[in-house]
């Protein structure tokens, strides 16, 4: 689905596979330098890049199937999650002290009034913007441009502006605090069923952006920079309701 859209954003079409001759080669290679590893050849294979509760569905996917999504080996999941507050503010400098907040929300509720069901990856251009809108439509494609997905956020998981800068930036790192930890205890109920491993995605920003990171650009930790340490706790009681 992920790659679908991307190719769609490019204007291309999308082929499973363009990266099946590399994928293959690779493999060849690592077996002859190891072979006594095992490998996973991801294009044409359904890689384990898996995101209920962003992409699709909801985060209660994750524990209403017998196997869970990704397995055997799930190598991405959970949700994006904003920066702090400072830290926004030095991505978008140029927006204003509350990063364009109040901007973001008249684009948003306009979106919402004029299109039924709303497609935020295909927006109305500038030249079709009401002129009072103009400084909200830079806005919005300012914060697509630093990675943020408007469409995942707010129509498909439904993560509330609220009513302030600050309220916004809680109900979004909440939002990625519950998945990170819902979708790992799936996983380690799991563990030698249909479970071998798992990786975390993603640790760090590479650049001032939004994305699914636990370490802003400038390695100051959000609020789910703890949870993947402690729900993989050695040890770690769960309950199954």
């Amino acid at each position: 689905m992920k790659a679908h859209g991307m190719a769609e954003e490019a204007g291309g079409t999308y082929n499973p596979n363009h990266n099946l001759f590399l994928d293959m080669n690779l493999m060849t290679a690592m077996k002859y330098i190891d072979p006594t590893r095992h490998g996973h050849r991801n294009s044409c294979t359904r890689d384990g890049h898996v995101y209920p509760g962003w992409y699709y569905g909801t985060w209660h996917d994750y524990g209403k199937v017998k196997k869970p999504p990704g397995a055997p080996l799930p190598t991405e999941y959970g949700a994006q999650g904003l920066p702090n507050r400072a830290n926004l503010i030095k991505i978008f400098a140029q927006l204003g002290p509350n990063s364009g907040y109040s901007e973001l929300v008249r684009f948003n509720n306009w979106l919402d009034s004029i299109i039924r069901h709303p497609d935020y990856l295909k927006i109305p251009t500038v030249e079709d913007t009401p002129q009072w809108l103009c400084a909200a439509h830079k806005v919005w494609i300012t914060w697509r441009f630093h990675n943020f997905q408007p469409k995942e956020t707010f129509q498909d998981q439904h993560i509330s502006l609220g009513n302030s800068f600050d309220e916004f930036i809680t109900n979004n790192q909440d939002y990625q605090n519950l998945i990170i930890q819902y979708a790992t205890e799936i996983y380690r109920r799991n563990k030698f069923k249909s479970i071998n491993g798992l990786l975390r995605f993603m640790f760090i920003d590479p650049w001032p952006a939004i994305t699914w990171s636990v370490l802003d650009y400038w390695r100051i930790p959000k609020p789910s920079y703890d949870t993947p340490q402690r729900v993989m706790q050695p040890v770690l009681p769960c309950v199954n309701l």
